[in-house]
């Protein structure tokens, strides 16, 4: 992140940093009641565009959702939210780029293999046909986790068995998967 250059006077603005990509993104932290929120946004916004920035992060927390419907009518949109809060953008320069949210699920199967040449798989049920199949111990990543780490740990969830990371074996993309989003 970076410092407001000093020939411009921000100081009457929403508690902000400004980020690379000439943004501002909102301090969460510090948001004004719903009294205040609106004139303190519209006046931000202004000072913001007469200093050249070009579009404004906004997280509202979930206790906060309130301001939501007064951000909207300022042109703010929607970009993502999880359980916690909503992002959303409002553009203050109209071409301004806006990167999309997570386009993919991530997932990791494990190829276990012991010193009898035996694959390790699990048994599970069809949710809709109640049919058993066999598969690979695996499921989606958390947040934030690498690959080795996820392989790893879903192994020994889903089998008890302590795996070691040796090699990445093969990589599938799959369109179409849950909420329109793709899967890796």
């Amino acid at each position: 992140m970076t410092t407001t250059p000093p020939s411009h006077d921000l100081s009457h603005t929403l508690a902000h940093t400004a980020d690379h990509f000439s943004g501002i993104l909102i301090d969460a932290e510090h948001l004004p009641d719903e009294d205040h929120f609106s004139d303190a946004l519209s006046l931000s916004m202004d000072a913001w565009a007469a200093a050249g920035k070009r579009l404004v992060w906004l997280k509202v927390p979930l206790a906060r959702a309130a301001l939501v419907p007064l951000a909207a009518k300022k042109g703010f949109t929607f970009h993502h939210a999880n359980e916690h809060d909503v992002m959303m953008t409002g553009r203050l320069v109209a071409d301004a780029f806006i990167p999309t949210h997570a386009t993919h699920y991530v997932g990791v199967g494990g190829v276990v293999i012991n010193d009898r040449r035996e694959l390790l798989v699990v048994c599970e049920r069809h949710r809709a046909t109640s049919r058993r199949y066999y598969k690979l111990p695996g499921g989606a990543l958390q947040a934030g986790e690498h690959l080795v780490d996820a392989v790893t740990r879903e192994v020994l969830e889903e089998t008890g068995v302590e795996a070691r990371f040796e090699a990445l074996v093969c990589f599938r993309h799959w369109h179409g998967y849950r909420y329109g989003k793709s899967d890796i």
